[in-house]
């Protein structure tokens, strides 16, 4: 998609001024000067079936609730066990445990492939 735009822009722009065109990922690295790996939707796909876990929640529904919530809505790297079971939501108290349990080997993969 970045290509196409930046093809878009040459054919209709009639400026000689040198235009960056980034990736948000390469965007977010070049702002950062440093690089850094991006996990996506995918790889927590990927490793939730690679790792045989069920859950009465989708994967998608998982990745969803653990990037938004527990992950999204703290400045640590994830909430504390009672900070989301005490987060109002539709789930359940049983199904946030399900969730978290979930959550935590999640960063605990994360831990130990991504940072050193």
């Amino acid at each position: 998609m970045m290509n196409d735009i930046r093809v878009q822009f040459n054919k209709w722009s009639s400026t000689q001024q040198h235009i960056q065109f980034f990736s948000l990922h390469q965007f977010y690295e070049h702002l950062l000067g440093q690089a850094f790996t991006l996990i996506t939707r995918d790889d927590f796909l990927l490793w939730f079936k690679e790792n045989e876990l069920h859950s009465r929640l989708t994967a998608e529904d998982l990745f969803l609730e653990i990037n938004t919530v527990i992950k999204g809505r703290t400045e640590q790297k994830m909430m504390t066990q009672q900070q989301y079971y005490t987060f109002v939501s539709d789930f359940s108290l049983q199904e946030k445990q399900n969730i978290y349990f979930v959550a935590c080997l999640y960063q605990k993969w994360l831990d130990k492939t991504f940072i050193p």
